[in-house]
C-alpha cells in the first residue's frame, strides 16, 4: 500500500509526522537517530538534537510516499 503525503511536522531526527487525511508519527524504517530526550550517554542529546534540525532542512513540508507493508 503506497500513499502520497506531506512530511508536516519533525519530531526527532528519525521520526516525522505526515499528513495523508489525518496526522500520525511515521517511525523511519532503517533510520537510526541519536534521541534528544534526557540520556546517560553523553553528547547523545546535542546529537539528537543536531539530527532532528537536519532531517526539518531534508524533509519538512516536502511531498512524501508512506509505504505500509501488507
Amino acid at each position: 500500500l503506497t500513499i502520497p503525503c506531506q512530511v508536516v511536522k519533525v519530531t526527532d531526527g528519525d521520526t516525522i509526522v505526515v499528513e495523508i487525511k489525518a496526522r500520525f508519527p511515521v517511525r523511519l524504517l532503517d533510520c537510526w537517530a541519536p534521541e534528544k530526550h534526557e540520556t546517560d550517554i553523553e553528547g547523545e542529546k546535542a546529537r539528537g538534537l543536531a539530527a532532528e534540525e537536519r532531517m526539518k532542512l531534508l524533509a519538512l513540508g516536502r511531498d512524501g510516499v508512506v509505504t505500509i507493508p501488507l
